[in-house]
């Protein structure tokens, strides 16, 4: 009777582990940012990474956890007020094409490697809410035709270029990290769902807005 007993434990447990998600074969998804100290609160066009340090910009690192077939996810950042930099946009999407802004440093993405070597553009910007989303590749396709792989990378990239208009906010400010999906093969690491973006260096006066043309949500490139 014992015997009996293990034996259909043992097999509920064997029906649980085969039922439950491989929740290990994933891609862990990671923010860093070295926030700008020098920022005034009244500031209107404001860094949201310091400039000053080593690969500035927002890191975005992509971690193998084990190999494991990848659907397209997208990523989304949101910040605490309005976007008042914009990227190049792509005359091929059908939007409306205006130089950078600033034109020296534009949103764009840099530095991509391994998973994310193709992950060359921002999706989507929506300056009013304070978002960019961008697009984290998917494995479909990638053995031929119609064929799902697994993955076997890890990956990062830098997005950089982002201000903010920060007039009334209160430091420390923060960005929120999320993802389209949990069920996707990425997942996000929980206490790295925010980065920290702005410190005040001292009060001044208002500095002129930037104003971005451009609909309120467009594509762009780098």
């Amino acid at each position: 009777m014992k015997s009996s007993k293990w034996m259909i434990g043992l097999l509920a447990v064997a029906l649980v582990i085969a039922l439950a998600p491989s929740s290990f074969a994933q891609v862990q998804i990671q923010a860093f940012n070295t926030a700008s100290a020098g920022e005034i609160q009244t500031n209107r066009n404001a860094q949201t990474s310091d400039p000053t340090s080593i690969g500035s910009g927002i890191l975005i690192s992509g971690q193998l956890i084990a190999n494991s077939p990848l659907t397209t996810t997208t990523l989304t950042l949101t910040f605490p007020g309005p976007i008042t930099s914009a990227g190049n946009c792509d005359a091929t999407l059908g939007t409306a094409c205006t130089p950078g802004i600033p034109s020296a440093d534009p949103i764009q993405i840099q530095g991509s490697s391994g998973l994310f070597a193709g992950v060359t553009a921002v999706q989507t910007i929506n300056f009013s809410k304070g978002t960019i989303t961008i697009q984290l590749p998917g494995t479909l396709g990638w053995g031929g035709a119609g064929v799902n792989v697994s993955n076997s990378q890890s990956g990062t990239f830098r997005l950089i270029g982002v201000r903010i208009d920060v007039n009334g906010l209160t430091a420390p400010l923060t960005a929120g990290v999320s993802l389209s999906s949990s069920a996707n093969n990425y997942i996000a690491r929980l206490h790295r769902r925010s980065i920290s973006l702005a410190r005040w260096a001292l009060e001044s006066a208002a500095s002129p807005r930037l104003q971005p043309e451009q609909a309120a949500s467009i594509m762009v490139r780098s």
